[in-house]
């Protein structure tokens, strides 16, 4: 049974994607200090995203660096997406999705179908005295 668009030159004009991948895990970031929270290295698609920060005070200081292929997409807080997000952009990269600042608890979502050639990583440095836990959990497929 024939899947997809047909191919009637002997070549698709649409990239062949394998199927989803997820990616989970938790990052410990050091007290003021940057570290990679995740990279993915290939060509690809990231369909989904998530990240969540734990254990931060609630000033939302704390930055957020997206590179796909090497350049920076996106670099912010959580405090900035949160003041200046319904201004700025309609599709943002980088959005919240969950924030409670009694917990404290900061969820980030990553937009949807984002391609990348080469690599896409996400860093995160603390602005805190103590070590900040960041949870990820990254939907993706590589270009076969």
């Amino acid at each position: 049974m024939p899947t997809g668009y047909p191919d009637y030159f002997g070549q698709s004009i649409f990239p062949k994607y394998g199927t989803w991948t997820q990616k989970l895990g938790l990052a410990q970031v050091p007290a003021l200090d940057e570290q990679r929270v995740f990279i993915i290295e290939a060509r690809g698609r990231v369909h989904f995203g998530q990240f969540l920060e734990q254990g931060s005070n609630s000033d939302a200081g704390d930055q957020y660096f997206l590179y796909v292929d090497g350049a920076l997409v996106e670099e912010n807080s959580i405090a900035t997406i949160l003041k200046t997000r319904p201004t700025k952009s309609p599709f943002p990269v980088l959005s919240v999705f969950y924030y409670d600042p009694d917990t404290p608890l900061f969820g980030i979502s990553l937009a949807h179908d984002l391609p990348f050639e080469k690599s896409i990583e996400l860093q995160f440095t603390s602005d805190k005295g103590v070590i900040v836990p960041v949870g990820f959990n990254i939907f993706y497929s590589i270009l076969e």
